[in-house]
């Protein structure tokens, strides 16, 4: 349930608290 590049849409927020450890390679996240 890890998508990296899409964005925070495809997972689920609830599940997933910190947006910056799931997307390392957007940089704009962090």
């Amino acid at each position: 349930m890890v998508t990296v590049g899409t964005g925070s849409i495809a997972i689920d927020p609830q599940d997933i608290p910190n947006e910056s450890i799931r997307f390392p390679a957007d940089p704009t996240n962090r």
